[in-house]
Protein backbone atom coordinates (compact mmCIF):
# COMPACT_ATOMS: atom_id res chain seq x y z
CA UNK A 1 0.00 0.00 0.00
CA UNK A 2 2.75 2.55 0.54
CA UNK A 3 4.30 2.02 -2.63
CA UNK A 4 0.85 2.54 -3.99
CA UNK A 5 0.59 5.49 -2.12
CA UNK A 6 3.70 7.10 -3.53
CA UNK A 7 2.25 6.31 -7.36
CA UNK A 8 -1.16 7.91 -6.83
CA UNK A 9 0.52 11.06 -5.28
CA UNK A 10 2.96 11.34 -8.29
CA UNK A 11 -0.41 11.41 -10.82
CA UNK A 12 -2.20 15.41 -11.06
CA UNK A 13 -5.84 15.56 -9.09
CA UNK A 14 -7.36 15.16 -12.30
CA UNK A 15 -6.26 11.78 -12.93
CA UNK A 16 -6.57 10.48 -9.68
CA UNK A 17 -10.36 12.26 -9.80
CA UNK A 18 -10.75 10.68 -13.74
CA UNK A 19 -9.82 7.34 -12.13
CA UNK A 20 -11.39 6.93 -8.99
CA UNK A 21 -15.03 8.08 -10.72
CA UNK A 22 -14.69 4.81 -12.96
CA UNK A 23 -14.21 2.80 -9.74
CA UNK A 24 -17.05 2.05 -7.49
CA UNK A 25 -17.62 5.11 -4.85
CA UNK A 26 -18.43 3.04 -1.58
CA UNK A 27 -15.06 0.83 -2.55
CA UNK A 28 -12.62 4.05 -3.35
CA UNK A 29 -14.05 6.35 0.14
CA UNK A 30 -13.24 2.80 2.21
CA UNK A 31 -10.08 2.30 0.82
CA UNK A 32 -8.39 5.80 0.24
CA UNK A 33 -10.38 7.97 3.08
CA UNK A 34 -7.83 9.30 5.57
CA UNK A 35 -4.07 8.27 3.94
CA UNK A 36 -3.38 11.34 3.39
CA UNK A 37 -4.71 15.03 3.40
CA UNK A 38 -4.41 15.33 -0.58
CA UNK A 39 -6.48 11.95 -1.13
CA UNK A 40 -9.45 12.92 0.76
CA UNK A 41 -9.73 15.35 -0.71
CA UNK A 42 -10.16 13.93 -3.70
CA UNK A 43 -12.31 10.93 -2.14
CA UNK A 44 -14.24 13.90 -0.70
CA UNK A 45 -15.51 15.21 -4.04
CA UNK A 46 -19.34 15.68 -4.59
CA UNK A 47 -18.83 13.73 -7.40
CA UNK A 48 -18.28 10.50 -5.10
CA UNK A 49 -19.89 11.54 -2.18
CA UNK A 50 -23.73 13.09 -3.18
CA UNK A 51 -25.38 9.43 -3.71
CA UNK A 52 -24.10 6.47 -1.48
CA UNK A 53 -25.26 3.30 -1.57
CA UNK A 54 -25.16 0.46 0.40
CA UNK A 55 -27.31 -2.30 -0.44
CA UNK A 56 -27.05 -4.64 -3.56
CA UNK A 57 -30.25 -5.71 -5.62
CA UNK A 58 -28.85 -9.30 -6.35
CA UNK A 59 -31.39 -12.27 -7.51
CA UNK A 60 -34.61 -11.78 -5.88
CA UNK A 61 -33.32 -9.48 -2.88
CA UNK A 62 -30.99 -6.50 -1.56
CA UNK A 63 -28.56 -7.66 0.39
CA UNK A 64 -25.77 -5.24 2.77
CA UNK A 65 -22.77 -3.92 1.28
CA UNK A 66 -21.08 -3.70 4.76
CA UNK A 67 -19.75 -6.83 4.46
CA UNK A 68 -18.08 -6.90 8.21
CA UNK A 69 -18.67 -5.21 11.67
CA UNK A 70 -15.37 -3.77 11.03
CA UNK A 71 -16.57 -1.98 7.46
CA UNK A 72 -19.76 -0.59 9.25
CA UNK A 73 -17.56 0.81 11.93
CA UNK A 74 -15.27 2.77 9.54
CA UNK A 75 -17.97 4.45 7.16
CA UNK A 76 -20.14 5.33 10.83
CA UNK A 77 -17.13 6.45 12.76
CA UNK A 78 -14.55 8.13 9.87
CA UNK A 79 -16.20 8.31 6.76
CA UNK A 80 -19.84 9.34 6.84
CA UNK A 81 -19.20 12.16 9.48
CA UNK A 82 -16.43 13.33 6.92
CA UNK A 83 -18.58 14.00 4.12
CA UNK A 84 -22.01 14.14 5.50
CA UNK A 85 -22.97 17.64 4.57
CA UNK A 86 -22.83 16.20 0.78
CA UNK A 87 -24.88 13.26 1.01
CA UNK A 88 -27.82 13.73 -0.93
CA UNK A 89 -28.83 10.27 -0.62
CA UNK A 90 -28.66 7.17 0.73
CA UNK A 91 -29.95 3.54 0.27
CA UNK A 92 -29.77 0.94 2.99
CA UNK A 93 -30.37 -2.12 4.18
CA UNK A 94 -32.33 -2.77 7.31
CA UNK A 95 -30.00 -3.44 9.25
CA UNK A 96 -27.44 -0.83 8.85
CA UNK A 97 -30.16 1.83 8.57
CA UNK A 98 -30.36 2.96 12.32
CA UNK A 99 -26.29 3.25 12.37
CA UNK A 100 -25.55 4.80 9.64
CA UNK A 101 -28.72 7.45 9.93
CA UNK A 102 -27.61 7.90 13.63
CA UNK A 103 -24.04 8.70 13.19
CA UNK A 104 -24.39 12.15 11.76
CA UNK A 105 -26.32 15.05 10.83
CA UNK A 106 -27.19 14.99 6.72
CA UNK A 107 -28.54 18.57 6.20
CA UNK A 108 -28.47 17.97 2.26
CA UNK A 109 -30.20 14.30 2.53
CA UNK A 110 -33.33 14.56 0.43
CA UNK A 111 -33.69 10.86 -0.95
CA UNK A 112 -33.91 7.59 0.97
CA UNK A 113 -33.96 3.95 -0.07
CA UNK A 114 -34.59 1.71 2.62
CA UNK A 115 -34.21 -2.17 1.53
CA UNK A 116 -35.70 -5.59 3.28
CA UNK A 117 -37.45 -3.08 5.98
CA UNK A 118 -40.08 -5.11 8.14
CA UNK A 119 -42.38 -4.46 11.37
CA UNK A 120 -39.15 -3.66 13.33
CA UNK A 121 -36.67 -2.44 11.28
CA UNK A 122 -39.21 0.47 11.25
CA UNK A 123 -39.85 1.00 13.95
CA UNK A 124 -36.19 3.14 14.12
CA UNK A 125 -38.28 5.85 12.06
CA UNK A 126 -39.53 6.79 15.24
CA UNK A 127 -36.58 8.21 16.73
CA UNK A 128 -36.91 11.35 17.65
CA UNK A 129 -33.54 12.83 16.02
CA UNK A 130 -33.97 10.44 13.53
CA UNK A 131 -37.93 11.68 12.72
CA UNK A 132 -36.84 15.59 12.77
CA UNK A 133 -34.81 15.07 9.71
CA UNK A 134 -37.83 12.50 7.97
CA UNK A 135 -40.16 15.29 8.84
CA UNK A 136 -38.48 18.07 7.23
CA UNK A 137 -35.93 16.61 4.10
CA UNK A 138 -36.98 13.70 3.05
CA UNK A 139 -38.66 13.84 0.45
CA UNK A 140 -38.39 10.76 -1.90
CA UNK A 141 -38.66 7.33 -0.58
CA UNK A 142 -37.21 4.11 -2.44
CA UNK A 143 -38.43 0.65 -0.49
CA UNK A 144 -38.65 -3.58 -0.80
CA UNK A 145 -40.46 -5.14 2.51
CA UNK A 146 -39.35 -8.32 3.40
CA UNK A 147 -41.77 -10.59 4.58
CA UNK A 148 -41.82 -14.65 4.83
CA UNK A 149 -44.87 -14.88 6.06
CA UNK A 150 -46.93 -17.92 4.06
CA UNK A 151 -50.29 -15.97 5.50
CA UNK A 152 -51.46 -13.70 2.98
CA UNK A 153 -53.75 -11.49 5.57
CA UNK A 154 -51.03 -11.33 7.76
CA UNK A 155 -48.86 -9.98 5.34
CA UNK A 156 -51.12 -7.90 4.10
CA UNK A 157 -51.84 -6.77 8.04
CA UNK A 158 -47.56 -6.12 8.01
CA UNK A 159 -47.57 -4.08 4.69
CA UNK A 160 -50.80 -1.62 5.71
CA UNK A 161 -48.62 -1.46 9.60
CA UNK A 162 -45.15 -0.30 7.87
CA UNK A 163 -47.21 1.69 5.06
CA UNK A 164 -49.24 3.60 8.03
CA UNK A 165 -45.48 4.15 10.03
CA UNK A 166 -43.66 5.32 6.91
CA UNK A 167 -46.58 8.21 6.22
CA UNK A 168 -47.08 9.17 9.81
CA UNK A 169 -42.85 10.07 10.07
CA UNK A 170 -42.37 11.22 6.14
CA UNK A 171 -44.72 13.93 6.32
CA UNK A 172 -43.14 16.05 3.39
CA UNK A 173 -43.14 12.97 1.11
CA UNK A 174 -43.81 13.74 -2.87
CA UNK A 175 -42.49 10.77 -4.22
CA UNK A 176 -43.12 7.25 -3.07
CA UNK A 177 -41.26 4.25 -4.76
CA UNK A 178 -42.42 0.56 -3.40
CA UNK A 179 -40.15 -1.99 -5.14
CA UNK A 180 -41.38 -5.27 -5.04
CA UNK A 181 -39.59 -7.73 -7.37
CA UNK A 182 -40.10 -11.07 -5.27
CA UNK A 183 -43.79 -12.27 -5.71
CA UNK A 184 -44.39 -13.60 -2.75
CA UNK A 185 -43.89 -10.12 -1.14
CA UNK A 186 -46.76 -9.01 -3.37
CA UNK A 187 -49.56 -7.81 -1.18
CA UNK A 188 -53.00 -5.50 -1.55
CA UNK A 189 -51.96 -2.08 -1.20
CA UNK A 190 -55.70 -0.13 -0.41
CA UNK A 191 -55.59 3.33 0.95
CA UNK A 192 -59.48 2.43 2.02
CA UNK A 193 -57.33 -0.19 4.26
CA UNK A 194 -59.89 -1.92 6.83
CA UNK A 195 -57.29 -2.11 9.21
CA UNK A 196 -55.83 1.38 9.11
CA UNK A 197 -58.30 3.66 7.74
CA UNK A 198 -55.79 6.63 7.98
CA UNK A 199 -53.62 5.70 5.54
CA UNK A 200 -53.07 8.89 3.80
CA UNK A 201 -50.11 11.63 2.52
CA UNK A 202 -51.63 14.34 1.35
CA UNK A 203 -48.08 16.04 0.20
CA UNK A 204 -47.56 12.64 -1.79
CA UNK A 205 -46.88 13.57 -5.76
CA UNK A 206 -46.03 10.36 -7.20
CA UNK A 207 -46.80 6.46 -6.19
CA UNK A 208 -44.71 4.26 -7.99
CA UNK A 209 -45.71 0.07 -7.18
CA UNK A 210 -46.03 -3.02 -9.18
CA UNK A 211 -49.91 -3.40 -10.53
CA UNK A 212 -51.93 -6.24 -10.96
CA UNK A 213 -55.48 -4.69 -10.12
CA UNK A 214 -56.31 -1.45 -10.03
CA UNK A 215 -59.71 -0.79 -8.24
CA UNK A 216 -59.19 1.64 -5.62
CA UNK A 217 -60.77 4.72 -7.76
Amino acid sequence: MEYSCIGLNNLPDEILLHIFQNLNNIEVLYSFHGINQRLDQIVHDRSFTTHLTFAKWSSNHFFDLFSSDMMLNRFCLQILPSIHENIQRLDLDSSSIEHVLGVANYPNLHTLGLYNIDEKSVECLTDKTLSNIFKKQIRTLFITIYNNDDDHKAMTLSMAKICDKIFNVFTGLTTFVLNESWYKTRVQLTFDNPFFPNIRCSTLLKLIVSVKIFDDC
